[in-house]
């Protein structure tokens, strides 16, 4: 008991060692971790671009009658970002699919500040491609959707 008494806390060095073990642990333990959060945000992109996907699909039944609109009409209006007189239809179909969207999904011309892009390829009045780009944390996924294949999501540098 009189060894214990007389010691009053631990030493600089003791002190030293137990920091750099934790410091070592916390290292360890980053790197298993931050692989895990960009596959998780590749993963949120991946699945607001099928959200995006499946509701131009259906957005394109509704509109498939107009003959007033070609293919590259719709692929436009389904970007979400038309808003001009001049071309009514296109209009009509950029404010209809941004409505459908689920509200933390906006569409623009460019990505960044939580706002999405999205790139529509139609052919012969189908999808047949979309490109959608998402800013998550600072970075901007890409998400690549074609009917009938996987997925494919990437980091835009």
């Amino acid at each position: 008991m009189r060894a214990i008494r007389g010691r009053k806390g631990l030493s600089l060095v003791e002190l030293l060692i137990v920091l750099l073990l934790i410091a070592f642990a916390l290292t360890l333990v980053s790197f298993a971790v931050l692989p895990m959060i960009d596959r998780a945000r590749g993963a949120t992109a991946t699945a607001e671009a099928r959200s995006v996907y499946i509701t131009a699909q259906g957005v394109m039944l509704q509109y498939s009658g107009h003959d007033a609109l070609s293919d590259r009409d719709l692929a436009e209006g389904l970007s979400g970002t038309v808003d001009n007189i001049l071309y009514p239809e296109k209009t009509e179909l950029s404010q209809r699919i941004n409505e459908l969207l689920a509200p933390d999904i906006v569409l623009t011309d460019e990505p960044g500040d939580g706002k999405s892009k999205a790139e529509f390829t139609v052919e012969n009045g189908v999808i047949t491609k979309l490109i959608y780009q998402a800013e998550n944390n600072g970075d901007i996924y890409q998400a690549t959707i074609v009917p009938g294949e996987d997925a494919v999501i990437e980091r835009v540098e």
